[in-house]
């Protein structure tokens, strides 16, 4: 058998990587340990530099080893130009990058040295930027460094943005290209009236660009995302939606459409009387969190056991400027409820749909016109799920209740063709049907005592905030699951759950951790 070469079975490959791997973890523990040792003497500092760059060389993500190089140059500065010295921490740090090219500890340590330097050579980092991005166009570290640099060097926002202009016409794939271009625009060509945005005829072009490019690639996500930042949203001012009045709970509740911060709303009157309140958050009232902003707000007046007569009290939120001045509620003699909630004119907002400000602050004809774009491409592309949730998207922002046969289907066609992604597509499909119960709810006025929400098979429970004013909930024949909602609903005092997945042992644990009654049926 002379002559022939040893095959080495699997187990003794594995045992000689075995001792290679404990003989570089040794020699890795020892420099570590010698570092260390020196870390902080004056006298040791350039052999820890030499230390630390021999274990960087191998491992450019160790990020101790960068902070211990950091502090030695900031204590080198203070005694003399280390100049030089930060110019062959470039070279070092340029050499690591052709170890891992998307180590975050290298591409902060060269920012570090950048501004370190009296004299940095900006133009120098640019055209190493360029030469990264033409290796890996889509190194988003290299783009966050490049930002760092052009902001630095003074680059016109004009010449960068047809950097990007470059290079999406070079892949149309390049995220970090779009979302350079999106922080670009509004320098460029500002909205007049809101200077965050971007001019109508930018958007227009730029539009165009996202389109060209979902057209020649509707699988690729880029362009869809980018296009979602085209359309943008409107700011959003809180509004209140309702305040409830408990006899029996000597409780006050108040609700708002976004998360807000009433604790220094400290003062109430009750019959003419002034007195002070002290709010606190749903979520601090469970578990002790300090939570400084929240949806729904609870008080505890403990006068209200001692009146059995009308009460009267006025409620104000200065601190939220969206809300009306002053909010009244009289609790009748014998009654146990007083409230006002979002259905009455004076709470609710007088936008035609309640959420299409949610989705978009872009004009009704732009958001026409790119739905027709989207509906051609899906004749093109019907199994495409970025065109089917765009045109969805664009459905709900131009009001939702014309389009709420074609949203249905749409979201069934998704749930079949993207079944990795059913629960998502389900829970979206959730929030538009009670988005669509509550547009419904606002225009018919009707009384928010009981609720019926059964059989739509909601798989979650968004807008709990909306129902706080309710007596009952009736949830009963959907496919919930987590019932954590009941945690954010004080005052209202029967959910039926019915028909759901939802065990006794899950209302068992929500009931121990709620500080009021509910009454939960399965």
């Amino acid at each position: 058998m002379h002559g022939r070469l040893k095959v080495k079975t699997t187990a003794e490959q594995q045992e000689e990587k075995r001792k290679e791997r404990e003989k570089k973890s040794a020699i890795f523990l020892q420099l570590m340990k010698g570092i260390f040792e020196k870390r902080g003497k004056k006298d040791e500092f350039e052999a820890t530099l030499k230390l630390s760059e021999k274990l960087l060389s191998g491992n450019p993500d160790v990020y101790t080893l960068w902070n211990i190089r950091k502090e030695i140059f900031v204590e080198m500065q203070k005694q003399e130009n280390i100049d030089k010295l930060l110019h062959m921490e470039l070279k070092f740090l340029q050499s690591c990058l052709h170890v891992n090219p998307k180590s975050y500890g290298v591409w902060n340590q060269r920012q570090f040295v950048m501004l370190t330097m009296e004299k940095p050579d900006w133009h120098e980092e640019l055209r190493l930027c360029n030469l990264f991005l033409e290796y890996d166009e889509r190194n988003f570290h290299c783009w966050d460094y490049r930002r760092f640099v052009v902001k630095n060097s003074m680059i016109a926002p004009e010449d960068e943005f047809q950097f990007t202009t470059k290079k999406i016409s070079e892949n149309f794939s390049n995220y970090s290209a779009w979302h350079n271009r999106s922080k670009l625009l509004p320098l460029i060509n500002p909205d007049p009236n809101q200077p965050d945005r971007v001019a109508e005829d930018t958007l227009l072009k730029e539009f165009e660009l996202a389109q060209n490019a979902f057209f020649t690639d509707p699988n690729d996500q880029s362009a869809w995302f980018y296009q979602r930042w085209l359309l943008g949203r409107k700011p959003q001012a809180p509004r209140l939606l309702s305040l409830s009045l408990l006899r029996s709970s000597s409780t006050v509740i108040a609700s708002f459409s976004l998360p807000v911060n009433i604790a220094l709303c400290n003062s109430f009157t009750m019959n003419n009387e002034t007195k002070d309140i002290q709010w606190k958050s749903i979520e601090s009232l469970h578990n002790g969190a300090n939570v400084i902003a929240s949806c729904v707000w609870i008080s505890k007046i403990s006068e209200l056991e001692k009146f059995d007569d009308d009460i009267t009290i006025k409620l104000s939120f200065p601190e939220v400027k969206s809300c009306p001045e002053c909010c009244q509620l009289t609790l009748s003699k014998g009654s146990n409820r007083a409230q006002l909630c979002w259905t009455v004119d004076n709470l609710s907002t007088d936008d035609e749909n309640m959420f299409s400000d949610t989705h978009t602050a872009a004009k009704t004809s732009v958001l026409e016109n790119e739905l027709e774009s989207c509906k051609m491409l899906l004749e093109e592309e019907p199994e495409n799920k970025w065109t089917m949730l765009t045109i969805i998207y664009l459905m709900r922002a131009l009001g939702g209740e014309g389009y709420i046969k074609d949203t249905e289907e749409l979201l069934t066609r998704l749930i079949k063709t993207d079944s990795m992604r059913a629960g998502y597509y389900k829970d979206l499909r959730s929030k538009y049907r009670i988005e669509n119960e509550l547009q419904r709810l606002k225009k018919t006025q009707d009384n928010l005592t009981v609720v019926n929400l059964s059989g739509k098979e909601l798989t979650s429970f968004p807008y709990s905030q909306y129902f706080t004013s309710c007596e009952t909930i009736d949830l009963s024949d959907n496919c919930l699951k987590d019932i954590s909602f009941c945690s954010l609903l004080p005052g209202v005092e029967n959910i039926i759950l019915k028909n759901n997945k939802v065990g006794d042992k899950n209302v068992e644990e929500m009931s121990s951790m709620l500080e009021w009654k509910i009454n939960i049926t399965v």
